[in-house]
C-alpha cells in the first residue's frame, strides 16, 4: 500500500487520534492550534508505535522548520515519556543557530 493511501485508512485515523490525545501540544512550542501528525521516518508505517513513532508538530513549526527537520532533533521516547517541551525549545535554538552560522 502506498503512504498517501495508508494516511486515508480508518487505522491511520485511529493512531493519529490517540497520538493527538496523548500529546496535545506542538512539540516544539507548545501550540495547541492546527496540529498534525508527522511521522519520525518512514521505516514503520503501518506498524508505528505512537510513543516513538510519531510526533505532533503545529502548522507554523512545519512551515518553519520542515517536517523531516524536526524529526531529526526529536529524541526517541521510551517508557510512554517524552522529553520536555523546555528541552526541545533549547534544541530548536540550537538548530536556529547552527543554521544562520552557514
Amino acid at each position: 500500500m502506498r503512504y498517501e493511501e495508508y494516511l486515508k485508512t480508518n487505522r491511520w485515523k485511529k493512531r493519529r487520534k490517540k497520538v493527538k490525545r496523548l500529546y496535545r501540544r506542538c512539540m516544539v512550542c507548545g501550540s495547541k492550534e492546527n496540529l498534525e501528525v508527522h511521522h519520525r521516518h518512514l521505516n514503520t508505517v503501518g506498524r508505528e508505535n505512537i510513543y516513538t513513532d510519531l510526533s505532533l508538530f503545529c502548522k507554523t513549526c512545519i512551515s518553519q522548520f520542515g517536517p523531516r527537520k524536526m524529526s531529526q532533533c526529536m529524541v526517541s521516547v521510551s517508557n510512554q515519556k517524552r522529553q520536555t517541551q523546555y528541552d526541545l525549545r533549547k534544541r530548536v535554538k540550537e538548530i536556529r543557530m547552527i543554521k544562520s552560522q552557514r
